[in-house]
C-alpha cells in the first residue's frame, strides 16, 4: 500500500505534495472586498472598445484568492444602459489603471451618477490610482 500525503490551500483549495508551494499560495490571502467599493465609477468612455460606454461596481465578492465584480453599464452605443438587476460583465481579476479614469462631463458619467443617487448608493470614482470620494 502507498501513502500520499497532499497539502491543501485553506482559501482556494490548490492541491500539492510540496508543503512550501501551498504556504505561498495561502501568504496570497483573500482580497479586500471593499478595496473596490458598490457604487465606484470607473473607465473613461471616449477610448478603444469602451467609448461611449461608463462602468459602475453593483456587487463584490471573492472566490478564493480572487475578487470579482459585477458591473452596471450606461452606454451611448445602441445597446443601452444596464442599471437594474442585470449586469454588464464581471470578473475574477479587477485591475485598474490610469485609463479607467471616468469623464466627469460624458452623458455616460452624469446618467450613471443619477442611477446610483436613485438606488442610494454612495458614489466614489478612480482617479487614475485609487477609489476618492465623488
Amino acid at each position: 500500500m502507498k501513502k500520499e500525503v497532499w497539502h491543501i490551500c485553506e482559501i482556494c483549495g490548490y492541491k500539492s505534495k510540496d508543503a512550501s508551494a501551498v504556504e505561498e499560495c495561502e501568504k496570497c490571502g483573500i482580497p479586500d472586498k471593499n478595496e473596490f467599493p458598490v457604487g465606484l465609477i470607473f473607465n473613461n468612455p471616449d477610448k478603444g472598445f469602451y467609448k461611449g460606454m461608463t462602468f459602475a461596481i453593483a456587487q463584490t465578492g471573492t472566490d478564493g484568492h480572487s475578487f470579482w465584480a459585477s458591473l452596471w453599464a450606461c452606454r451611448d452605443t445602441g445597446v443601452g444602459d444596464t442599471l437594474g438587476k442585470e449586469y454588464c460583465g464581471s470578473g475574477g481579476t479587477f485591475p485598474l489603471g490610469k485609463k479607467d479614469v471616468p469623464d466627469h462631463n460624458h452623458p455616460t458619467f452624469k446618467r450613471m451618477v443619477r442611477a446610483l443617487e436613485e438606488k442610494g448608493i454612495p458614489i466614489t470614482v478612480w482617479d487614475g490610482k485609487k477609489v476618492v470620494e465623488f
